[in-house]
C-alpha cells in the first residue's frame, strides 16, 4: 500500500529537523571548539607569564625581597594562588587574564628535574611551573550533550647553565688597552672567545710573539699590533659590548660582624697545624717550612691572608673570606684546595687590599663543582674600590680551574709555563696577560665557569 502524501511530508520534515540540529551541533563543535582553543591558548600565555616572572624573580635575588615575595626557603613546597594572591607567579597570571575567579584553578610547582633539560642549574631552587586550568562553558555544542569543557595547561621557566661564551673579557668601557697581550703568549680558546668592551681604537693591544685561538674575539674599540702576531679568528671590530656573564652570581654567604675566634695567628718554622673554619681577626701569617692544613668550611679573614718562604698550604673545600687585607702569596710555596672560593672584600675597619701570588710558587686549585659559587675560584666583591692590580706573577707551576673574577680591578696574568694551559676565564675591568702566559677552556669540568640564563623550557 503507497504512504500517504502527509506521511512523506512529516518524514521529509523530521529529517529537516534532525538535520538541522546536526549541522547545528557541528557548527556549534566548530565554534565552541574555536573558543576552547583561544582560551588554551590565552591561559598558556598566562602560565608562561607567571612562569618567567617567577624565575627572573628567582635569578635577580628578588623573590624574598620584593614587593611579591615568595619561595624564600627551599625545598619550597607547591601552593595554589588565591584570587588576589600577590605573590609574583600568580600576580603575573592574573594579569594575564587567568586567576581572579573562582573559575580558575593557578597552581606554582617547583621541579628539580626536568625530562630533556641537561643543563638546569644547580641552584637550590632551579625551576618554576605554573598550572593554569579554566572551565569554560560551551553553547551551541550543548545540544550535542556537554555544556562545560575544562582547560588545562603548564608553564615551566627555568634557571639554565651554560659555560661562559667569552672566557677572556674587559669590561672597562674606555680604556686603551683594556686587554693587553705582551710576551710569548699562547692562549687557546677554541671553545669560547674573547671580548673586549673598551670603546678605544687600540682596545686590543699585541706585542711580542703572540698566538692566539679562540672561537671567537670581539672587540667594541679597536686593535693595534706589534710584532710576530697569529690571531685566529681575526678579530671583529665595532661589536657590541659584552654584558658581566658573572654579574648573576651571588656574593658568598657570611656574617660580616661575627665575633672573633682566632686573634693575631702566625706559624713560622717546621709547624704542621689544621686549623678550623672560623673569624681570624688581624690577619693569618703562614711563613718558613710551616705545613698548615684548613678543615672544610667557612673561613673569615679580618686583616687578609699571608703566605710565604716554604710554606705549604692545604685548603679544605669551602670559602675563604678575606675581608679587608687581601692576600698576599710569595716564595717557593705550595697551595692546593679542590673546591675552594677566595672572596676578596673589605668593611669600615678593614681596607680593600689586592691578591698577589707571586715566585716560584705551586699551586692546585679548583672552584667548587656545585652550589652557589659554583666555578668561582677567586670572586672580587663588586662594591670593591676601582684601579687596584691583581696579580698572578711568576714561574709557576700552577693548574687553576675556575673563574678570575674582578669587576673592579686589573688583572695582570704573568707566567712562563706554555706546557701547562690553565683551565680558567678571566673576567675583569682590565686584562694584562705578559710572558709565557697559556690558558684554555674546557667547560666539560664542573668546576669551570657556567653562567646562568633564564629560559621558557616546557
Amino acid at each position: 500500500m503507497m504512504p500517504f502524501k502527509g506521511e512523506n511530508g512529516q518524514v521529509i520534515l523530521l529529517e529537516l529537523v534532525a538535520l538541522s540540529i546536526f549541522l547545528i551541533g557541528v557548527l556549534g563543535l566548530a565554534i565552541d571548539g574555536a573558543n576552547l582553543y583561544a582560551q588554551m591558548q590565552l591561559a598558556q600565555s598566562a602560565a608562561d607569564a607567571g612562569a618567567q616572572a617567577a624565575i627572573l624573580s628567582i635569578f635577580h635575588g628578588t623573590n624574598a625581597t620584593g614587593a611579591n615575595p615568595f619561595a624564600t626557603a627551599a625545598p619550597v613546597s607547591p601552593f595554589q594562588c588565591g584570587t588576589t594572591d600577590g605573590r609574583t607567579p600568580c600576580a603575573y597570571a592574573r594579569l594575564d587574564g587567568f586567576g581572579g575567579t573562582d573559575a580558575d584553578i593557578v597552581t606554582v610547582s617547583f621541579p628539580t628535574a626536568l625530562s630533556g633539560v641537561n643543563d638546569l642549574s644547580p641552584a637550590p631552587v632551579p625551576a618554576v611551573s605554573v598550572t593554569v586550568q579554566r572551565t569554560v562553558n560551551t553553547f551551541l555544542i550543548g545540544l550535542l550533550g556537554s555544556t562545560a569543557s575544562s582547560i588545562k595547561v603548564r608553564g615551566t621557566a627555568a634557571l639554565i647553565q651554560s659555560p661562559l661564551a667569552d672566557c677572556v673579557l674587559a669590561l672597562d668601557g674606555s680604556a686603551p688597552g683594556a686587554i693587553s697581550v705582551t710576551g710569548n703568549a699562547n692562549i687557546n680558546l677554541t671553545t669560547c672567545g674573547i671580548a673586549d668592551d673598551s670603546a678605544s681604537g687600540s682596545a686590543l693591544a699585541l706585542t711580542g710573539n703572540i698566538n692566539i685561538q679562540a672561537d671567537a674575539i670581539q672587540v667594541v674599540g679597536g686593535v693595534s699590533e706589534a710584532g710576530n702576531i697569529s690571531v685566529n679568528p681575526t678579530p671583529t671590530a665595532g661589536a657590541a659590548a659584552v654584558p658581566d656573564p658573572l654579574a648573576s652570581v651571588p656574593d658568598p654567604s657570611f656574617n660580616p660582624s661575627a665575633s672573633c675566634n682566632y686573634s693575631g695567628l702566625s706559624y713560622t718554622g717546621n709547624v704542621t697545624p689544621t686549623l678550623s673554619p672560623g673569624t681570624y681577626c688581624g690577619g693569618l701569617s703562614i711563613n718558613g717550612n710551616a705545613h698548615v692544613t684548613f678543615n672544610p668550611g667557612t673561613y673569615i679573614f679580618r686583616g687578609g691572608l699571608s703566605i710565604g718562604g716554604n710554606a705549604n698550604v692545604t685548603f679544605g673545600a669551602g670559602t675563604y673570606i678575606l675581608q679587608g687585607g687581601g692576600f698576599n702569596a710569595t716564595g717557593n710555596i705550595g697551595l692546593t684546595g679542590a673546591g675552594v672560593t677566595f672572596f676578596n672584600t673589605f668593611d669600615a675597619t678593614d681596607a680593600y687590599a689586592p691578591i698577589s701570588i707571586t715566585g716560584n710558587f705551586t699551586a692546585n686549585l679548583s672552584a667548587p663543582t656545585s652550589g652557589p659559587q659554583q666555578g668561582m675560584l677567586f670572586f672580587q666583591d663588586r662594591n670593591a674600590p676601582s684601579g687596584r692590580t691583581e696579580s698572578f706573577t711568576g714561574n709557576s707551576n700552577q693548574t687553576l680551574t675556575g673563574a678570575l673574577y674582578f669587576p673592579k680591578s686589573t688583572l695582570a696574568y704573568t707566567g712562563n709555563s706554555s706546557t701547562s694551559p690553565e683551565n680558567v676565564a678571566i673576567v675583569a675591568d682590565k686584562i694584562s696577560l705578559v710572558g709565557n702566559a697559556s690558558l684554555k677552556a674546557d667547560p666539560t669540568q664542573a668546576a669551570a665557569p657556567h653562567q646562568l640564563k633564564v629560559a621558557l623550557v616546557q
